[in-house]
């Protein structure tokens, strides 16, 4: 998991002329197929405020996974 300070904005903001970048925090975690939907479900509870802007949850296919320390390689790799 890796959670990183960025800026940005959505449909939630009323913009000047020049775009006004909100703080916002993004984070990605690496999960197994056999996870997804639990860890999705975790996310949506924990963070559902039925506020515009909330954030969203996208899922991007992990080609394969390397540990680079011991080389090992797919599943084993994430833990």
């Amino acid at each position: 998991m890796m959670a990183s300070e960025i800026k940005g904005f959505g449909v939630q903001t009323t913009r000047p002329q020049e775009y006004l970048f909100l703080p916002k925090t993004k984070i990605e975690i690496y999960v197994t197929d056999t996870q997804l939907e639990e860890v999705i479900q975790a996310i949506i509870e924990s963070s559902r405020d039925e506020k515009i802007g909330s954030g969203k949850v996208a899922v991007i296919p992990m080609e394969e996974c390397v540990r680079i320390r011991t080389g090992q390689r797919g599943e084993t790799a994430i833990f």
